[in-house]
């Protein structure tokens, strides 16, 4: 009996009838040697459970050939930056494949672009983003697709190609945050207060403006820019407190702007979250100020759009 239990991998998620046929027995899963990541799914009580682990653990809930790691599953593999989802997300090609365990979703849909993560197959990043239009909301799905773009896992041309040709649910939504991805978008917050410049009909900012001297080399550069206006905002997150190298660059940056007639707007990470109209209104009085076009006299002038992807504070 021990030679066969040898023949299990108890560090991978593994099924009931796996350990039987291994020859550990139902009663030994019920001991301190072993946990349950998913109903009827095990591993060894001293593995730490990863999305990687959960992933493995719910392909082995729907043991079909078709069937991969989709959706928040797959975009957690990807790296991408995806809102606390519960369940974990499997996609078979046929109805029959499909399988109900608590604590998977079991989608079905038609074959799309799968590649291989970690040894699994999982929803190529553009797939991934189709796929999460019906799960998460216009902004975070544009943060998603800012951050594939970014990291170079798809052109933006082709994440547009897949949006607009989707057969999935939320293929509308998914167009539509597709066409507001843009290039060279350093993370979240910083799609986050575009979109909230934009969805208020204030002028959107170039991403990630590089300032560059007459001879061409770089100087610097800003998260966000009004070039014209000489107007740049800079999103303070928390490891530009933590990180004291990063804090020197952040002030010398300010320093070398102001002295070259540039106004920078800082902009505190947690505050498009927390607090987007008073990011609003600073951003709405800057941008009066530098003589931006296209910005109304009054700031309840502005589009009320933004208060249907914020919360309103």
């Amino acid at each position: 009996m021990a030679a066969k239990a040898l023949m299990l991998d108890t560090r991978l998620p593994f099924t009931l009838r796996e350990a039987v046929a291994a020859g550990v027995p139902a009663y030994a899963l019920r001991s301190r040697r072993f946990k349950q990541v998913l109903r009827g799914i095990y591993v060894s009580r001293e593995v730490v459970v990863t999305d990687e682990v959960m992933c493995r653990a719910a392909l082995k809930a729907v043991p079909d050939p078709s069937a991969h790691v989709s959706h928040v599953s797959a975009a957690r593999l990807h790296g991408l930056p995806v809102p606390e989802l519960p369940d974990e997300h499997v996609t078979v090609t046929t109805a029959a494949a499909r399988r109900r365990r608590r604590g998977v979703v079991c989608h079905v849909g038609p074959p799309g672009a799968v590649t291989t993560r970690r040894g699994l197959r999982v929803s190529s990043p553009e797939r991934v983003f189709a796929e999460l239009a019906a799960l998460v909301s216009l902004v975070d799905l544009v943060v998603v697709g800012d951050h594939v773009v970014r990291r170079e896992l798809c052109a933006v041309e082709r994440l547009r190609a897949a949006a607009s040709n989707s057969p999935l649910p939320g293929r509308v939504r998914a167009k539509e945050a597709a066409d507001l991805v843009r290039e060279r978008v350093d993370s979240p917050v910083e799609t986050r207060l575009r979109l909230l410049l934009r969805f208020a009909g204030l002028p959107e900012p170039v991403t990630n403006y590089e300032v560059r001297d007459a001879r061409g080399l770089l100087l610097r550069r800003h998260d966000l820019a009004l070039p014209e206006q000489r107007l740049a905002f800079e999103v303070q997150g928390r490891h530009h407190v933590e990180a004291q190298q990063t804090w020197e660059s952040d002030i010398d940056r300010l320093e070398e702007s102001n002295a070259e007639d540039w106004r920078t707007v800082q902009v505190p990470g947690r505050a498009t979250y927390q607090a987007p109209g008073r990011v609003l209104r600073t951003a709405w009085r800057a941008m009066r100020q530098c003589g931006a076009p296209g910005v109304p006299a009054d700031f309840g002038q502005l589009s009320d759009l933004w208060r249907q992807h914020f919360r309103s504070d």
